[in-house]
């Protein structure tokens, strides 16, 4: 099956200055996929691009068999079937709420329009509020009304840019999860733009980590987090330490916390110096297990449900872990710590 949306090999460039480079990647019908970086790393440049908000200077992206863009041909934004959602929302002030949807169905029928509109109303729990202006909602209505006009003109592909930033934890995560099940009812496909790992690991079914201006790993959710494929992976996504070790067969690795043994078979001699990912859930602490050795607790960040712990080793290596938030341990307090490690994440010493 051919892919909905193939971006090939594309440059952007600002005046003379390189944005995004040789970044390619696909999204197939009704896949719903996620741009995710820090601030500044090209994302939102990429998202413009496929909007036609942006040229590029070098590569293709195609849509459904159409080119869209290439250095020498561009199509206009309204030309391109797809759809936006700004993080500002963009709604018309002085149109009611079914006004706004309906901004962009002029050439339909007044049936068709009447049709849609309540469609669309019933998916985004709008029905209620058809009526009102955008000053007179919340922000996550408001959110819902822009999501709501943006797939009024059924667009093959919506493109999302930061949606969720001005509301509140709570709402963004509730949010999240309802468009995410709006745009699979509809089987739309669709590209969120964020910062935030944890929205983008609820929302999207592939994620695209961005880093410097080139795509460092598109993957799931869940290879990103267990099988980072560089360190600068490793470093953006979730929380992590390093503890240093030494090779002693492809996999595995000796280190203080005694011998870990992985799942994927490394090309290192005997005897590299490298440092092995721990992520706060790959570590137990108490106080009695076989085979563990003596660590320290100097900080501790109580969360609710669970509590994380920083640990440092007899080295001065120091550690993260999380525990459920019944088991209370005290800073300067000693306990004993041991390894439950499925994924061996490994890289060589800097």
């Amino acid at each position: 099956m051919p892919a909905l949306l193939d971006v090939q090999n594309i440059q952007c460039r600002y005046q003379n200055q390189v944005i995004v480079r040789e970044l390619s990647f696909h999204i197939m019908s009704g896949e719903i996929c996620c741009l995710l970086g820090a601030s500044g790393c090209g994302k939102t440049t990429v998202l413009r691009a496929i909007a036609g908000l942006s040229d590029i200077a070098q590569g293709k992206i195609i849509l459904d068999g159409k080119l869209l863009s290439s250095p020498t041909n561009t199509i206009a934004p309204e030309q391109r079937t797809i759809g936006m959602v700004f993080q500002d929302y963009a709604l018309f002030p002085h149109l009611t709420v079914a006004e706004n949807i309906c901004f962009g169905l002029h050439k339909a029928s007044k049936q068709q329009q009447l049709e849609t509109l309540d469609e669309l109303l019933t998916l985004t729990h709008l029905t209620a509020f058809s009526k009102r202006y955008p000053h007179q909602l919340s922000g996550g209505q408001q959110q819902r009304v822009a999501l709501a006009r943006a797939l009024a003109t059924k667009p093959k592909l919506l493109l999302m840019d930061e949606p969720f930033s001005n509301l509140d934890a709570e709402l963004r995560k509730r949010l999240n999860l309802e468009i995410r099940d709006i745009l699979k009812t509809l089987g739309i496909s669709a590209i969120l733009v964020t910062h935030d790992q944890e929205e983008a690991f609820a929302f999207a079914d592939h994620i695209g980590l961005i880093h410097g201006g080139r795509l460092a790993q598109w993957d799931t959710a869940f290879n990103l987090y267990h099988e980072p494929i560089d360190r600068s992976v490793a470093n953006f996504i979730g929380r992590g330490s390093f503890l240093p070790g030494v090779s002693i067969s492809p996999e595995q690795v000796n280190t203080e916390l005694g011998v870990i043994s992985g799942n994927r078979a490394y090309q290192w001699p005997i005897g590299a110096e490298v440092e092995v990912l721990l992520r706060p859930d790959d570590i137990q602490i108490g106080h009695h297990f076989d085979d563990a050795i003596n660590v320290t607790i100097s900080h501790k960040l109580f969360t609710g449900s669970s509590t994380l712990y920083r640990l440092v080793l007899a080295s001065g290596t120091e550690l993260e872990v999380i525990v459920p938030s019944h088991h209370d341990y005290a800073i300067g307090q000693q306990v004993c710590a041991r390894l439950h490690v499925d994924h061996l994440i490994a890289f060589e010493k800097d």
